[in-house]
């Protein structure tokens, strides 16, 4: 399985499916994606740099007091459906966070491929 093919054929349907053409070229910034596609790129990039997950979870905030810490605790004082959900919340956003900038090069990269196979589409070489 091509986990890096596979990256760059989601983020190109995201292009396909919520870039903006503008100044000409399309633009698509992660924070521009519904929730439910920004987890799933983040998921595919995940998988395209092999799971590397160490620090990722902290977002940009590696402190002791930070909200992720702050979940676990907060979890495992009183498990429940509310501090679980809170605790993967917490995860989702500080993944897409911490990899923001690969995941805008990916969409980057997507938004590249569409403006070709558009071209290549009409019978364009560039």
């Amino acid at each position: 399985m091509n986990h890096a093919k596979n990256l760059e054929k989601f983020a190109t349907q995201l292009a396909q499916d919520f870039a903006v053409y503008k100044d000409g070229c399309y633009v698509l910034c992660v924070d521009d994606l519904p929730d439910a596609e920004q987890k799933e790129l983040a998921a595919y990039y995940l998988e395209s740099v092999d799971r590397e997950v160490t620090e990722c979870v902290y977002g940009d905030d590696f402190s002791n007091d930070n909200d992720y810490v702050c979940a676990i605790f907060a979890m495992l004082k009183n498990d429940n459906a509310e501090t679980r959900e809170n605790l993967a919340q917490t995860i989702s956003k500080n993944i897409i966070k911490y990899f923001n900038v690969g995941l805008q090069d990916s969409l980057e990269n997507g938004c590249d491929q569409r403006r070709w196979n558009e071209q290549e589409d009409k019978g364009f070489d560039e």
